[in-house]
């Protein structure tokens, strides 16, 4: 004996039938036919200005310890200058005017006491100009020495107070330019992060629309079912025919 069997058949409303054919698929389709878009926008932004500052003053810095024995000699030498002229040449100044007058005093006295001839003024004088040269040579050589260590120290000092206030400012520089550096990325990130907004707008679009597809209930449509009698089905509506034909002409 034969089995029945049932055969349903389920269609969908025209108007969801038209949404998913009409709406979401082209849709989907446009969003898997978009190329790559590569991002060509910058991810850094250039060195900033206070940042360049303070690079170019530490290089600077880096200048002063590369001095060569000349450079350091020729600013010693600027140094020595003003002690020269401030200090030595102002002293010796006034030991020749001291010595002057003291030759003007001792001239009186000689001339006055009438003490000595010619010949033992003449030693005199030479042997008090010899002590008085040698006192003023060895003034001046103290002097210079003296103002050679000054100048020297005054040297490193500015060295030291130059690499310190260029060292300070850069630190300044570092931090302003850090800063900037700062604003410039977060811009950078913005616009970036911006881009992939809108890379990705079209996915929440699809998105949107297949959600708004499988919020539609089921069991909408028409619905249509088919039986099959089977072979004793068959058989019996056969019989049942025959039956029928058998009264209407016997």
């Amino acid at each position: 004996m034969g089995s029945k069997k049932t055969t349903s058949t389920s269609e969908l409303p025209e108007w969801q039938q038209d949404y998913l054919e009409n709406v979401v698929l082209p849709f989907a389709q446009q969003v898997a036919e978009t190329p790559f878009e590569a991002y060509t926008g910058e991810f850094a932004g250039p060195l900033a200005a206070g940042t360049q500052q303070a690079s170019d003053l530490y290089g600077q810095i880096g200048g002063m310890g590369n001095m060569t024995p000349a450079d350091y000699q020729a600013l010693t030498q600027q140094n020595l200058a003003g002690f020269t002229t401030n200090v030595i040449d102002p002293t010796m100044a006034a030991m020749e005017r001291r010595y002057a007058q003291e030759r003007v005093g001792d001239e009186a006295g000689v001339i006055g006491s009438g003490a000595f001839g010619g010949s033992r003024r003449a030693v005199f004088e030479g042997e008090r100009e010899a002590a008085r040269d040698i006192g003023m040579a060895k003034t001046l050589a103290d002097l210079n020495a003296h103002a050679y260590g000054q100048a020297n120290a005054q040297t490193m000092q500015q060295l030291g107070m130059g690499q310190q206030a260029l060292g300070n400012a850069a630190a300044g520089l570092m931090g302003v330019g850090s800063a900037q550096q700062g604003l410039t990325q977060a811009e950078l990130a913005g616009q970036f992060q911006q881009y992939l907004l809108e890379q990705g707008f079209p996915l929440q679009q699809l998105g949107a629309l297949t959600m708004g597809a499988g919020a539609i209930p089921g069991g909408l449509g028409t619905q249509t079912t088919v039986e099959n009698p089977g072979l004793s089905g068959i058989l019996s509506a056969i019989g049942s025919a025959g039956q029928g034909y058998g009264a209407a002409f016997g």
